[in-house]
């Protein structure tokens, strides 16, 4: 294994103390001529040192917020400072005023931001971006850019644009340099230097593998009267030391997470001084100063990449304390492999092997790069940034993580890389320190602790849950919508004081949430307007609640929070859906799908003549067993199950598998899809012409367990219609019609004939044909389309299909000023926004027909619409009444 730089290339600066009291040291620092890497301790004074620098402008750029404003409040000798980071970016206007105003030679201000806002300004504000390229830059924690690259894509981003863009000279410092230097272009000219103190003490580490000896370590350092400092990413030790007086350093996610149990700590102060205990998360491994004497603890586990904290935030986390670390553990959990206590151990060659992966995908992704000038056409890699440049950190983070693992994981490796930073390993001894049990937060405490929050940062907090919550499909996504449903809840008791509810969380801690969340339900519902609700409260139960929750006062309040009541029954469907027991109409359904998606039932039955008769009558009589029997409706459908099935079964493809949970969560999804208009974690894909989504992923039946009404704005015979498009016909309208009378058919199988026809690619030519004159084409377009669906290549007439069905559904949702979702020949839309707004759906746009209904259960649409056709160019006029 390479270390970081041989001896020779670097030069080596001894000091006292600090960097800013060392004249050489600080003479080395705030040169900007040239480009240099800086390898220094802990607790150097660094960042001090380039905030008192007094020679111009500087640049700053820490990877974390807290980094900022734990120093942006100090007294510096620079004439300005700045911290700018998400929230106060409206600063680099102030900057640029400070550019104009200020003459060039008297300037000196130093701007700490985030890589956020770095790669931000350069895809948003050129003009600024243009500006501070100009300025020196300090990288402050330069490991970090690298080591977080993945969970933070900004970060390679940001080093890209730095290493490519920047025309300034570049300072690079970190204590914990990655090993190797693998994170650095080889072709930058840089100079290495080493920081160190003259008389830097051999620090003591002690070490474990089990994480009973985080507690007893923690509980038997508090019994000494000594201040603890734990660094984990596992909200469960947020949690664990209620019985002592602890606080939480996070980021922004885990507070919001934390704060239903800790309360809001959001503008706390983190000191020692009126708490033993301060739990930290990974957005204080590096940057924070602890001026205190402390006990340090580390908790790193290897079932989750998130929870893991590899030798460098180890050696960063225990440099937080700027004073006496009175003791340290490393508690190293691993995660047994294979039925083993032991974890599977990375090897040299492994480490290796993923470095040369590494060269290679940098040399293929930089051919990509040099092959087309155009983001776009690159942007599906994950490895190519906005400025078309190789995304070099993110690329590496899997050799990164191989060479992390090689070390933490390898006890002899550790022990080894440890001496380095000067650390004395040796393995921890249990103390058999008495451990208070966990206490549990419940459900009334989290509601009144959320309730202590201010309501603007309670409002703001739920939105950023919001804007983050999961998906169960992909796993994207930070908070749940239980996390979401209790936040609005607070909200909605806080803004109305609703003084019977907030008493009832007060004086009992057993009250049930499926309790309080029905009688919150019926305190929204009589104080808001519901007719956009699917299900409406019974004469009875609205009597009930009017005499218990109607106030006008509070009907006022909510009058101005229409779409958060909205997304409150929203949140409350799912977690009735998720925690309460579903209604027999549902289940039954459920139980429906279960059966008719049952791999063993056709396996069972495929070599049987009557199959299909014999798969259906398992199918009727288990559901028979429990629920209703089956409609004629219902056996016609599961008809087309079973035969689509054995088709799949016939080609040696397995089923999907359906489950309860996995119906559940099509519901729970398709509901957050709608609650998030499609954003964030929930957004649509392409795919062939289509958008796939959780609306498309989710069974016909289901739709009515959406708790507001929609609109389905469907393309009348769409196929029929398009077809026209492509023959030049006009018969679109009648062609189900024919087929009805020609074929003596149903309408509903006319149209299934059809559809099948078109998308059957083994008819003949001749046979295709015939069923087109049949649908009434004349003899020359009947030819024409068996031409082109017949014996030709599978799914060609599909393509074609699909790119005419986009083109003219996309022309409707241009003409409407509200959010509309495409399901395949159909627009998706919310009957509250349509209505509101007084628009007038057109059931002719352009040459094509339409029809509306309510897309919760089929039904009539009974609001307006005209048949006067409407030009796709135009939007339609639209207002509110106010």
């Amino acid at each position: 294994m390479k270390e970081f730089k041989k001896n020779e290339e670097v030069e080596i600066i001894k000091f006292l103390d600090y960097v800013g009291n060392d004249e050489n040291a600080n003479a080395v620092l705030t040169d900007f001529s040239y480009h240099k890497f800086i390898d220094k301790n802990t607790g150097v004074g660094i960042t001090t040192a380039a905030y008192n620098y007094k020679g111009g402008n500087l640049i700053i750029i820490s990877p974390n917020i807290v980094q900022i404003t734990d120093k942006i409040d100090g007294k510096y000798y620079s004439d300005k400072q700045l911290g700018i980071y998400g929230e106060t970016k409206d600063l680099w206007q102030e900057a640029m005023d400070y550019f104009g105003f200020v003459e060039i030679e008297k300037q000196n201000l130093i701007i700490n931001c985030t890589p956020n806002q770095i790669t931000w300004l350069y895809q948003n504000r050129k003009d600024i971006f243009g500006e501070i390229i100009q300025i020196p830059v300090l990288v402050d924690e330069i490991h970090a850019f690298t080591q977080d690259a993945v969970f933070r894509v900004e970060m390679g981003f940001c080093m890209e644009l730095v290493y490519k863009k920047w025309e300034a000279k570049m300072t690079l410092t970190t204590a914990t340099p990655i090993y190797g230097g693998h994170d650095i272009p080889k072709e930058l000219d840089i100079k290495y230097y080493k920081f160190q103190r003259y008389d830097e003490p051999t620090k003591s580490l002690r070490y474990s593998t089990k994480k009973d000896d985080a507690f007893d370590f923690v509980y038997n350092e508090n019994n000494n009267k000594n201040k603890v400092a734990v660094f984990t990413n596992n909200i469960r030790y947020h949690k664990s030391f209620s019985d002592l007086k602890t606080k939480s350093g996070t980021g922004d996610a885990l507070r919001v997470k934390l704060a239903p149990f800790n309360g809001d700590t959001s503008r706390e102060k983190l000191s020692f001084d009126d708490c033993d205990i301060i739990v930290f998360s990974s957005s204080y491994f590096a940057g924070f100063d602890i001026n205190q004497d402390c006990s340090v603890c580390i908790i790193s586990e290897q079932n989750n990449d998130a929870y893991k904290i590899n030798i460098n935030n180890l050696v960063q986390s225990y440099g937080r304390c700027r004073k006496t670390v009175q003791n340290a553990l490393y508690v190293n959990i691993t995660s047994p492999q294979n039925g083993s206590e032991n974890c599977t151990q990375i090897s040299e060659e492994d480490v290796i092997t993923s470095f040369t992966m590494f060269k290679d995908d940098f040399t293929y992704f930089s051919s990509v790069v040099g092959k087309y000038s155009a983001y776009y056409q690159v942007s599906h890699h994950k490895s190519i940034t906005q400025s078309m440049d190789v995304n070099r950190a993110f690329l590496f983070n899997n050799a990164l993580n191989t060479m992390n693992d090689y070390q933490q994981y390898n006890k002899g490796i550790f022990i080894e890389r440890m001496k380095e930073y000067n650390f004395k390993v040796s393995d921890y001894v249990t103390t058999n320190t008495a451990v208070s049990k966990k206490k549990s937060t419940v459900f009334s405490e989290r509601l009144l602790n959320l309730m202590d929050i201010d309501k603007p940062q309670l409002l703001k907090d739920y939105n950023k849950i919001k804007n983050n919550i999961k998906n169960k499909s992909n796993g994207k996504g930070v908070f749940s919508s239980k996390d979401a449903l209790e936040y609005l809840s607070a909200y909605f008791l806080k803004v109305t004081n609703t003084s019977q509810l907030v008493e009832k969380l007060r004086t009992s801690k057993r009250v049930k949430r499926k309790d309080i969340y029905a009688s919150m339900n019926l305190l929204l519902r009589v104080n808001t307007d519901t007719k956009y609700y699917t299900e409406q409260l019974s004469e009875e139960a609205k009597k009930n609640a009017i005499r218990l929750y109607a106030n006008n006062d509070i009907r006022e309040i909510l009058e101005e929070n229409t779409d958060l009541t909205n997304d409150w029954q929203f949140l409350y469907n799912i977690h009735q859906i998720t925690y309460e027991k579903l209604s027999v109409e549902y289940e039954r359904e459920i139980k429906i799908l279960i059966e008719a998606n049952n791999e063993e039932l056709y396996k069972k039955y495929e070599s049987n003549p009557q199959r299909y008769r014999d798969v259906l009558r398992v199918i009727s009589s288990r559901v028979d067993e429990i629920f209703e029997p089956l409609s004629t409706t219902e056996i016609e459908l599961i008809k087309d199950i079973v035969k689509k099935l054995f088709k799949r079964i016939d080609k040696g493809k397995s089923l999907y598998f359906v489950t309860f949970k996995s119906l559940r969560d099509k519901m729970v999804n398709n509901n957050l899809f709608l609650l998030t208009e499609g954003q964030a974690n929930h957004r649509t894909i392409l795919k062939k012409n289509r958008e796939y989504n959780a609306m498309t992923q989710l069974s016909k039946v289901f739709r009515k367990a959406i708790p507001l009404r929609y609109l389905s704005i469907d393309l009348t015979s769409a196929h029929p219609q398009i077809i026209d498009q492509i023959l030049g016909t006009k018969i679109g309208m009648q062609v189900y019609d024919n087929l009805m009378e020609n074929m003596g058919i149903s309408r509903a199988e006319a149209k299934r004939f059809f559809n099948m026809t078109l998308n059957n690619y083994k008819f003949t030519v001749a046979q295709a044909q015939k069923i087109y004159l049949d649908s009434g084409y004349d003899k020359d377009n009947a030819l024409k389309l068996a031409k082109m669906t017949a014996k030709v290549p599978k799914g060609s007439f599909y393509v074609k299909m699909t790119m005419h069905e986009k083109r003219i559904i996309e022309k409707y949702r241009r003409i409407l000023p509200v959010t509309c979702h495409r399901f395949h020949d159909a627009l998706i839309v919310s009957e509250e926004a349509i209505l509101e707004s007084n628009i007038v759906l057109p059931t002719q746009v352009d040459e094509f027909f339409y029809h509306v209904e309510l897309y919760n259960d089929g039904s009539e649409y009974m609001g307006p619409t005209t048949d006067t056709p409407h030009s796709s160019k135009n939007t339609i006029d639209n207002y509110q009444f106010y």
